[in-house]
Protein backbone atom coordinates (compact mmCIF):
# COMPACT_ATOMS: atom_id res chain seq x y z
CA UNK A 1 0.00 0.00 0.00
CA UNK A 2 1.45 3.31 -1.08
CA UNK A 3 -1.58 5.60 -0.89
CA UNK A 4 -1.80 8.58 1.42
CA UNK A 5 -2.18 7.06 4.90
CA UNK A 6 -4.86 9.53 5.88
CA UNK A 7 -7.02 7.94 3.23
CA UNK A 8 -5.98 4.32 3.62
CA UNK A 9 -6.32 4.15 7.43
CA UNK A 10 -9.44 5.18 9.31
CA UNK A 11 -10.14 5.13 13.04
CA UNK A 12 -13.48 5.31 14.81
CA UNK A 13 -13.26 5.71 18.59
CA UNK A 14 -15.88 4.99 21.23
CA UNK A 15 -14.95 6.56 24.59
CA UNK A 16 -16.18 5.19 27.89
CA UNK A 17 -15.24 5.56 31.55
CA UNK A 18 -13.57 2.65 33.32
CA UNK A 19 -12.94 2.14 37.07
CA UNK A 20 -13.77 5.58 38.45
CA UNK A 21 -15.15 6.54 41.85
CA UNK A 22 -15.21 9.75 43.84
CA UNK A 23 -11.99 9.08 45.75
CA UNK A 24 -8.57 10.52 45.10
CA UNK A 25 -7.02 7.08 45.01
CA UNK A 26 -8.66 6.16 41.68
CA UNK A 27 -5.93 5.72 39.00
CA UNK A 28 -6.00 7.98 35.93
CA UNK A 29 -7.31 5.45 33.40
CA UNK A 30 -9.58 6.09 30.44
CA UNK A 31 -10.85 3.15 28.45
CA UNK A 32 -10.84 3.56 24.68
CA UNK A 33 -12.32 1.27 22.03
CA UNK A 34 -11.97 1.89 18.32
CA UNK A 35 -12.31 0.43 14.86
CA UNK A 36 -9.35 0.30 12.48
CA UNK A 37 -10.05 0.18 8.74
CA UNK A 38 -7.40 -0.16 6.01
CA UNK A 39 -8.59 0.63 2.50
CA UNK A 40 -12.15 0.31 3.77
CA UNK A 41 -11.60 -3.19 5.20
CA UNK A 42 -11.55 -4.17 8.86
CA UNK A 43 -7.96 -4.85 9.93
CA UNK A 44 -7.21 -8.23 11.51
CA UNK A 45 -4.10 -8.99 13.60
CA UNK A 46 -1.71 -7.27 16.03
CA UNK A 47 -0.92 -3.60 15.49
CA UNK A 48 1.32 -0.96 17.14
CA UNK A 49 -0.31 2.19 18.57
CA UNK A 50 0.87 5.48 20.11
CA UNK A 51 -1.44 7.85 22.00
CA UNK A 52 -1.36 11.49 23.03
CA UNK A 53 -3.85 14.04 24.39
CA UNK A 54 -3.45 17.49 22.83
CA UNK A 55 -5.13 20.90 23.05
CA UNK A 56 -7.63 22.27 20.54
CA UNK A 57 -4.90 23.69 18.34
CA UNK A 58 -3.00 20.41 18.37
CA UNK A 59 0.28 22.17 19.14
CA UNK A 60 0.52 21.40 22.86
CA UNK A 61 0.86 17.92 24.31
CA UNK A 62 -1.19 17.46 27.49
CA UNK A 63 -0.35 13.76 27.92
CA UNK A 64 1.22 10.88 25.98
CA UNK A 65 1.40 7.19 26.80
CA UNK A 66 5.16 7.37 27.59
CA UNK A 67 5.56 11.14 28.20
CA UNK A 68 7.82 11.56 25.14
CA UNK A 69 5.50 13.65 22.96
CA UNK A 70 6.10 17.41 22.71
CA UNK A 71 4.22 20.09 20.79
CA UNK A 72 1.56 17.59 19.76
CA UNK A 73 4.16 15.45 17.98
CA UNK A 74 4.51 11.67 17.79
CA UNK A 75 5.90 10.03 20.95
CA UNK A 76 9.48 8.94 20.38
CA UNK A 77 9.32 5.84 22.56
CA UNK A 78 8.10 2.37 21.59
CA UNK A 79 4.47 1.83 20.71
CA UNK A 80 1.84 -0.28 22.42
CA UNK A 81 0.99 -3.56 20.73
CA UNK A 82 -2.74 -4.32 20.71
CA UNK A 83 -4.75 -7.11 19.10
CA UNK A 84 -7.28 -6.00 16.46
CA UNK A 85 -10.15 -8.43 15.93
CA UNK A 86 -12.43 -7.79 12.97
CA UNK A 87 -11.23 -4.21 13.00
CA UNK A 88 -11.97 -3.61 16.71
CA UNK A 89 -9.31 -2.82 19.35
CA UNK A 90 -9.46 -1.63 22.98
CA UNK A 91 -6.94 0.04 25.29
CA UNK A 92 -6.91 1.57 28.79
CA UNK A 93 -5.13 4.91 28.44
CA UNK A 94 -3.02 5.52 31.53
CA UNK A 95 -3.08 1.87 32.65
CA UNK A 96 0.49 1.27 33.86
CA UNK A 97 0.03 -2.50 33.59
CA UNK A 98 -0.07 -2.20 29.78
CA UNK A 99 3.33 -2.78 28.19
CA UNK A 100 5.05 0.55 27.26
CA UNK A 101 2.25 2.58 28.95
CA UNK A 102 4.33 4.52 31.48
CA UNK A 103 2.09 7.52 32.26
CA UNK A 104 -1.29 7.67 33.99
CA UNK A 105 -3.72 10.33 32.78
CA UNK A 106 -3.75 13.20 35.33
CA UNK A 107 -7.01 15.00 36.08
CA UNK A 108 -5.28 18.30 35.29
CA UNK A 109 -5.30 17.42 31.61
CA UNK A 110 -9.00 18.20 31.52
CA UNK A 111 -8.69 21.65 32.96
CA UNK A 112 -8.52 22.74 29.31
CA UNK A 113 -11.87 23.47 27.69
CA UNK A 114 -11.15 21.15 24.76
CA UNK A 115 -8.97 18.04 24.79
CA UNK A 116 -8.35 15.83 21.76
CA UNK A 117 -7.01 12.30 21.42
CA UNK A 118 -4.29 11.90 18.76
CA UNK A 119 -3.39 8.40 17.56
CA UNK A 120 -0.54 6.96 15.50
CA UNK A 121 -0.64 3.42 14.11
CA UNK A 122 1.83 1.02 12.50
CA UNK A 123 0.15 -1.97 10.90
CA UNK A 124 3.48 -3.41 9.71
CA UNK A 125 3.38 -2.28 6.08
CA UNK A 126 3.50 1.54 5.99
CA UNK A 127 5.37 2.41 9.16
CA UNK A 128 3.99 4.91 11.65
CA UNK A 129 1.03 6.88 10.34
CA UNK A 130 -0.95 9.57 12.17
CA UNK A 131 -4.71 9.12 11.99
CA UNK A 132 -6.78 12.17 11.15
CA UNK A 133 -8.81 13.88 12.38
CA UNK A 134 -8.10 13.97 16.12
CA UNK A 135 -11.01 12.85 18.32
CA UNK A 136 -12.41 15.17 20.97
CA UNK A 137 -12.57 13.75 24.53
CA UNK A 138 -15.92 14.28 26.28
CA UNK A 139 -17.49 12.52 29.25
CA UNK A 140 -14.50 10.46 30.35
CA UNK A 141 -12.34 13.54 30.78
CA UNK A 142 -14.91 15.35 32.87
CA UNK A 143 -15.26 12.29 35.10
CA UNK A 144 -11.50 12.26 35.56
CA UNK A 145 -11.48 15.97 36.44
CA UNK A 146 -14.18 15.34 39.02
CA UNK A 147 -12.26 12.60 40.86
CA UNK A 148 -11.42 14.97 43.74
CA UNK A 149 -15.05 15.97 44.29
CA UNK A 150 -16.80 14.59 47.36
CA UNK A 151 -20.25 14.53 45.78
CA UNK A 152 -21.95 14.29 42.40
CA UNK A 153 -21.61 17.03 39.81
CA UNK A 154 -24.80 18.94 39.23
CA UNK A 155 -26.36 18.52 35.76
CA UNK A 156 -26.17 22.27 35.21
CA UNK A 157 -22.38 22.08 35.54
CA UNK A 158 -22.04 19.48 32.77
CA UNK A 159 -21.47 20.52 29.16
CA UNK A 160 -24.13 19.79 26.58
CA UNK A 161 -22.03 17.00 25.09
CA UNK A 162 -22.44 14.82 28.23
CA UNK A 163 -25.28 12.30 27.97
CA UNK A 164 -27.92 12.46 30.72
CA UNK A 165 -30.47 9.79 31.58
CA UNK A 166 -33.48 12.10 31.84
CA UNK A 167 -32.97 14.19 28.70
CA UNK A 168 -33.80 13.74 25.03
CA UNK A 169 -30.44 13.92 23.27
CA UNK A 170 -28.96 13.34 19.82
CA UNK A 171 -25.73 11.36 19.55
CA UNK A 172 -23.93 12.71 16.48
CA UNK A 173 -20.87 10.44 16.69
CA UNK A 174 -20.40 6.69 16.31
CA UNK A 175 -21.50 4.99 19.55
CA UNK A 176 -20.58 1.42 20.55
CA UNK A 177 -22.54 -0.31 23.34
CA UNK A 178 -20.67 -3.42 24.48
CA UNK A 179 -23.40 -4.70 26.79
CA UNK A 180 -27.01 -5.68 25.97
CA UNK A 181 -29.23 -2.72 25.07
CA UNK A 182 -32.97 -2.73 25.81
CA UNK A 183 -34.88 0.01 23.98
CA UNK A 184 -38.39 -0.58 25.33
CA UNK A 185 -40.15 2.63 24.30
CA UNK A 186 -42.59 1.73 21.49
CA UNK A 187 -41.93 5.08 19.78
CA UNK A 188 -38.20 4.43 19.37
CA UNK A 189 -36.93 5.20 15.87
CA UNK A 190 -33.59 3.86 14.65
CA UNK A 191 -32.08 5.32 11.48
CA UNK A 192 -28.95 4.10 9.66
CA UNK A 193 -27.29 0.82 8.79
CA UNK A 194 -27.69 -2.08 11.21
CA UNK A 195 -25.17 -4.90 11.54
CA UNK A 196 -25.62 -8.12 13.52
CA UNK A 197 -28.21 -10.81 14.22
CA UNK A 198 -31.73 -9.60 13.48
CA UNK A 199 -33.44 -12.98 13.92
CA UNK A 200 -35.45 -11.75 16.96
CA UNK A 201 -36.82 -8.61 15.31
CA UNK A 202 -40.62 -8.59 14.99
CA UNK A 203 -43.29 -6.43 13.34
CA UNK A 204 -40.93 -5.28 10.60
CA UNK A 205 -42.91 -3.29 7.99
CA UNK A 206 -42.03 -4.25 4.45
CA UNK A 207 -42.56 -0.82 2.90
CA UNK A 208 -39.55 1.02 4.44
CA UNK A 209 -37.17 -1.79 3.53
CA UNK A 210 -34.61 -0.47 1.05
CA UNK A 211 -32.89 -2.54 -1.61
CA UNK A 212 -29.50 -1.89 -0.05
CA UNK A 213 -30.48 -3.69 3.15
CA UNK A 214 -31.34 -6.88 1.27
CA UNK A 215 -28.03 -7.25 -0.55
CA UNK A 216 -27.40 -8.17 -4.18
CA UNK A 217 -28.78 -11.73 -4.01
CA UNK A 218 -32.45 -10.79 -3.72
CA UNK A 219 -34.85 -10.41 -6.63
CA UNK A 220 -36.79 -7.16 -7.02
CA UNK A 221 -39.87 -6.55 -9.14
CA UNK A 222 -38.57 -3.45 -10.95
CA UNK A 223 -34.92 -4.46 -11.46
CA UNK A 224 -33.09 -6.17 -14.34
CA UNK A 225 -31.58 -9.27 -12.72
CA UNK A 226 -29.79 -12.49 -13.63
CA UNK A 227 -30.69 -15.69 -11.77
CA UNK A 228 -27.51 -17.79 -11.73
CA UNK A 229 -28.88 -20.62 -9.57
CA UNK A 230 -31.47 -23.31 -10.34
CA UNK A 231 -34.88 -21.87 -9.50
CA UNK A 232 -38.23 -23.65 -9.23
CA UNK A 233 -41.34 -21.47 -9.49
CA UNK A 234 -44.19 -23.55 -8.09
CA UNK A 235 -46.86 -20.95 -8.82
CA UNK A 236 -48.17 -19.78 -12.17
CA UNK A 237 -45.61 -17.60 -13.98
CA UNK A 238 -46.75 -15.03 -16.54
CA UNK A 239 -44.03 -13.41 -18.65
CA UNK A 240 -45.91 -10.84 -20.74
CA UNK A 241 -43.01 -8.82 -22.15
CA UNK A 242 -42.71 -9.62 -25.83
CA UNK A 243 -38.92 -9.24 -25.65
CA UNK A 244 -38.53 -12.12 -23.18
CA UNK A 245 -35.75 -14.52 -24.14
CA UNK A 246 -35.65 -17.98 -22.56
CA UNK A 247 -32.46 -20.03 -23.00
CA UNK A 248 -32.01 -23.67 -22.03
CA UNK A 249 -34.13 -26.83 -21.91
CA UNK A 250 -37.83 -26.29 -21.27
CA UNK A 251 -39.99 -28.95 -19.63
CA UNK A 252 -43.77 -28.96 -19.31
CA UNK A 253 -46.91 -28.22 -21.31
CA UNK A 254 -46.18 -25.87 -24.21
CA UNK A 255 -49.73 -25.94 -25.59
CA UNK A 256 -50.17 -22.23 -24.93
CA UNK A 257 -47.05 -21.14 -26.80
CA UNK A 258 -47.61 -19.00 -29.89
CA UNK A 259 -45.47 -17.50 -32.66
CA UNK A 260 -43.00 -20.38 -32.51
CA UNK A 261 -40.34 -19.97 -35.21
CA UNK A 262 -39.93 -23.31 -37.00
CA UNK A 263 -36.51 -22.27 -38.34
CA UNK A 264 -35.16 -22.34 -34.78
CA UNK A 265 -35.84 -26.06 -34.31
CA UNK A 266 -32.56 -27.89 -33.79
CA UNK A 267 -33.77 -31.45 -34.40
CA UNK A 268 -36.39 -33.45 -36.35
CA UNK A 269 -40.02 -33.36 -35.24
CA UNK A 270 -41.26 -36.89 -34.52
CA UNK A 271 -44.14 -38.23 -36.66
CA UNK A 272 -46.16 -38.67 -33.46
CA UNK A 273 -45.96 -34.91 -32.82
CA UNK A 274 -47.55 -34.14 -36.22
CA UNK A 275 -51.29 -33.84 -36.79
CA UNK A 276 -53.15 -36.48 -38.81
CA UNK A 277 -53.53 -33.87 -41.58
CA UNK A 278 -49.78 -34.02 -42.37
CA UNK A 279 -48.83 -36.37 -45.24
CA UNK A 280 -46.22 -39.02 -44.44
CA UNK A 281 -44.06 -40.91 -46.93
CA UNK A 282 -44.65 -44.33 -45.33
CA UNK A 283 -48.38 -44.14 -44.56
CA UNK A 284 -51.61 -44.98 -46.44
CA UNK A 285 -53.44 -41.68 -46.68
CA UNK A 286 -56.38 -40.07 -48.41
CA UNK A 287 -55.96 -36.57 -49.83
CA UNK A 288 -59.40 -34.92 -49.62
CA UNK A 289 -58.32 -31.51 -50.89
CA UNK A 290 -57.34 -30.35 -54.37
CA UNK A 291 -53.60 -30.86 -54.76
CA UNK A 292 -51.30 -29.60 -57.47
CA UNK A 293 -47.94 -31.31 -57.93
CA UNK A 294 -45.74 -28.95 -59.98
CA UNK A 295 -42.77 -31.31 -60.04
CA UNK A 296 -42.44 -34.67 -61.81
CA UNK A 297 -44.54 -37.31 -60.03
CA UNK A 298 -43.60 -40.96 -60.51
CA UNK A 299 -46.27 -43.43 -59.39
CA UNK A 300 -44.50 -46.79 -59.78
CA UNK A 301 -46.75 -49.07 -57.73
CA UNK A 302 -48.75 -51.34 -60.07
CA UNK A 303 -51.72 -51.18 -57.74
CA UNK A 304 -52.05 -47.41 -58.06
CA UNK A 305 -55.63 -46.32 -58.71
CA UNK A 306 -56.33 -42.82 -59.97
CA UNK A 307 -59.95 -41.63 -59.91
CA UNK A 308 -61.40 -38.43 -61.37
CA UNK A 309 -60.67 -36.29 -64.36
CA UNK A 310 -57.08 -36.26 -65.60
CA UNK A 311 -55.64 -33.32 -67.50
CA UNK A 312 -52.32 -33.21 -69.34
CA UNK A 313 -50.11 -35.28 -71.63
CA UNK A 314 -50.92 -38.99 -71.29
CA UNK A 315 -48.48 -40.13 -74.00
CA UNK A 316 -46.50 -42.16 -71.54
CA UNK A 317 -49.47 -44.13 -70.23
CA UNK A 318 -49.46 -47.89 -70.99
CA UNK A 319 -51.86 -50.80 -70.49
CA UNK A 320 -54.89 -48.54 -70.83
CA UNK A 321 -58.09 -50.65 -70.75
CA UNK A 322 -60.33 -49.51 -73.65
CA UNK A 323 -63.33 -50.91 -71.81
CA UNK A 324 -62.87 -48.22 -69.22
CA UNK A 325 -63.11 -45.38 -71.75
CA UNK A 326 -66.24 -43.31 -71.27
CA UNK A 327 -67.69 -41.46 -74.30
CA UNK A 328 -66.59 -41.56 -77.95
CA UNK A 329 -63.08 -40.94 -79.21
CA UNK A 330 -62.90 -38.09 -81.69
CA UNK A 331 -61.87 -39.10 -85.22
CA UNK A 332 -58.88 -36.84 -84.96
CA UNK A 333 -57.58 -38.95 -82.06
CA UNK A 334 -57.59 -42.10 -84.25
CA UNK A 335 -54.67 -43.21 -86.39
CA UNK A 336 -54.91 -43.12 -90.20
CA UNK A 337 -55.12 -46.90 -90.22
CA UNK A 338 -58.59 -46.80 -88.68
CA UNK A 339 -61.41 -47.02 -91.26
CA UNK A 340 -63.96 -44.26 -91.10
CA UNK A 341 -67.46 -44.45 -92.50
CA UNK A 342 -67.39 -41.01 -94.08
CA UNK A 343 -63.95 -41.04 -95.66
CA UNK A 344 -62.45 -42.23 -98.95
CA UNK A 345 -60.05 -45.02 -97.97
CA UNK A 346 -58.06 -47.82 -99.50
CA UNK A 347 -58.05 -51.18 -97.76
CA UNK A 348 -54.71 -52.74 -98.69
CA UNK A 349 -55.17 -55.86 -96.61
CA UNK A 350 -57.34 -58.90 -97.26
CA UNK A 351 -60.67 -58.27 -95.58
CA UNK A 352 -63.46 -60.71 -94.98
CA UNK A 353 -66.90 -59.33 -94.42
CA UNK A 354 -68.94 -62.09 -92.76
CA UNK A 355 -72.14 -60.12 -92.73
CA UNK A 356 -74.14 -58.93 -95.65
CA UNK A 357 -72.37 -56.12 -97.52
CA UNK A 358 -74.46 -53.84 -99.60
CA UNK A 359 -72.52 -51.65 -102.01
CA UNK A 360 -75.23 -49.38 -103.34
CA UNK A 361 -73.28 -46.55 -104.83
CA UNK A 362 -73.62 -46.64 -108.64
CA UNK A 363 -70.00 -45.77 -109.23
CA UNK A 364 -68.65 -48.65 -107.15
CA UNK A 365 -65.78 -50.36 -108.94
CA UNK A 366 -64.70 -53.81 -107.82
CA UNK A 367 -61.47 -55.41 -109.06
CA UNK A 368 -60.42 -58.99 -108.48
CA UNK A 369 -61.79 -62.50 -108.40
CA UNK A 370 -65.28 -63.03 -107.01
CA UNK A 371 -66.33 -66.26 -105.34
CA UNK A 372 -69.86 -67.30 -104.44
CA UNK A 373 -73.37 -67.15 -105.76
CA UNK A 374 -73.49 -64.85 -108.75
CA UNK A 375 -77.22 -65.32 -109.57
CA UNK A 376 -78.09 -61.85 -108.62
CA UNK A 377 -75.45 -59.84 -110.34
CA UNK A 378 -76.49 -57.32 -112.81
CA UNK A 379 -75.11 -54.71 -115.14
CA UNK A 380 -72.26 -56.91 -116.23
CA UNK A 381 -70.60 -55.26 -119.21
Amino acid sequence: MTANPTRTLALVLAVCLAGWSGTAQVPGIISEQGTLLINGTNFEGNCQFKFALVDAGGTRTLWSHDDTSTGGGEPTGPGIELPVVQGVFAVNLGDLTVSNMTQAVPASVFSSSEVYLRVWVNEGANGWQRLAPDRRMTAAGYALAAQTLLGPIQAAQLPGSVAQLNKAQAFSKAIYFLGPIKASNPTNLFVGTFVGDGSRLTNLPASPTSFGLLGNKHAFLEDDQIFTGSNVFSGAVRMTNRYNLLVGAHVGDGAGLTNLNATNLSSTVLDARLSTNVALLNANQTFTGSNTFTGVARLTNTLNLLAGTHVGNGAGLTNLDAANIAGALADARLSTNVALRNADQTFIGSNTFTGGARLTHPTNFLVGCFVGDGSAPFHFP
